[in-house]
């Protein structure tokens, strides 16, 4: 029983002494107090854009072809030729088309004197008509005096008759060779044409990309003969996903062009497709380059195709700090220097800083930007300029 007693005192000296010592340590834990770095929002504007990859293309360009049949006689271009409005490309079996266009001016000819022939024999059917038609006259005079057998009578008649039949084919012989006149007039201009045809000149000023004939090939009608490009108006292509369509406004939306990093000119969106490809889900846009661009035909370039912006205020995006439900939170230095949580509306995110919708509700607050992540609320804060680390 002694033995008991005295175990038991033991116990309880030892678990006095711990005790003592647990309070003595607990003493010793001082509030943990956590660096960081605050700054007020910034105003600065907020730009939504997209990075894409586009492709340089000439505005006008095109595939010339023959416009006549035959042999292609002269080619006054090379690949790389530099030629202005109006000159001369290529000329296609023009020996062959002038003649032809001689030929029609002597069909022409005859076919007009065809026309002033049948001109006068009208005239001429006229002059017999009227005569009948005296002849005639007289005769009835006569006969009614009993001048003139029936007989007689019968035979004015029957000549008062093919006289007008005679006029009527006279007058159709004429109307005959006028619409061959006008035949042989429009074989002229046919002709004409083709032998103008036959000289291929350029619509604009431009540059030969490809010559596909050479001298002296024979070529159809329809058959291309040179690629052209017009590089003193270019313009950037690219497609973009069609969740960004309604941004996209040809005329406003801004887009800036570099090449390997290096500016190459700001534009804005002249082109929007009509409507979204059902298959990729992307539309193609289209953007002017400035005049004497270094970009050239074919060339891959860099776009940031400025969706959306605005002025506005925020803070790093680092700042804003996801939570449960898709929340966004960030610390602000209260007056005591402990943080306080808050939530925050992110808007427009642009490179590492993001707008805040509900700005106005922190006005004169100093947002926590450094050391975020180690903070919670009601931490007690050792305020550090980001600028100089000295304390605040």
């Amino acid at each position: 029983m002694v033995r008991q007693l005295v175990t038991a005192a033991l116990a309880a000296m030892l678990v006095f002494q711990l005790s003592g010592c647990g309070r003595k340590k607990a003493a010793k834990v001082k509030e943990k107090v956590v660096k960081v770095s605050v700054s007020p929002l910034i105003r600065r504007n907020f730009q939504y854009k997209i990075p894409v990859q586009g492709t340089v293309k000439p505005v006008d360009y095109a595939t010339i072809s023959a416009k006549i049949g035959g042999t292609v006689d002269e080619m006054k271009v090379l690949e790389g030729s530099c030629v202005k409005k109006g000159e001369l490309l290529f000329v296609t079996d023009r020996q062959t088309l002038k003649n032809r266009v001689t030929v029609s001016e002597k069909e022409l000819a005859v076919a007009k004197t065809e026309l002033k022939t049948a001109q006068i024999e009208n005239d001429l059917v006229l002059v017999r008509m009227k005569k009948a038609e005296s002849d005639f006259k007289r005769a009835s005079t006569l006969y009614a005096s009993h001048a003139v057998s029936q007989d007689q009578m019968e035979t004015f008649e029957v000549a008062i008759k093919a006289a007008e039949s005679e006029v009527k084919k006279a007058a159709a012989n004429v109307e005959y060779r006028k619409s061959k006149v006008e035949q042989q007039e429009s074989n002229l201009d046919i002709a004409r044409k083709n032998l103008e045809d036959s000289q291929v000149r350029a619509p604009y000023n431009c540059v030969v990309t490809r010559r596909m004939i050479e001298p002296g090939e024979f070529v159809q009608m329809g058959t291309p003969i040179i690629e052209i490009e017009d590089h003193s108006r270019l313009q950037a292509e690219c497609y973009l996903s069609s969740i960004y369509y309604n941004y996209v406004k040809p005329g406003k939306t801004k887009v800036f062009i570099s090449l390997d990093g290096n500016k190459a000119g700001d534009a804005v969106v002249t082109y929007r497709a009509p409507s979204i490809d059902p298959v990729s889900r992307t539309f193609k846009i289209k953007v002017r380059l400035p005049a004497n661009t270094v970009l050239v035909s074919g060339l891959l370039c860099d776009m940031t195709v400025i969706l959306e912006e605005r002025m506005g205020q925020g803070i790093p995006d680092d700042a804003a700090l996801l939570r449960d439900q898709g929340r966004y939170i960030a610390f602000i230095a209260g007056k005591d220097k402990r943080a306080v949580e808050v939530t925050v509306k992110k808007g427009i995110i642009d490179g590492t800083f993001c707008e805040l919708i509900n700005a106005d509700q922190f006005k004169n607050a100093e947002f926590i930007v450094s050391g975020q992540t180690f903070v919670n609320r009601g931490d007690l804060l050792d305020i550090l300029p980001a600028e100089t680390g000295k304390k605040k």
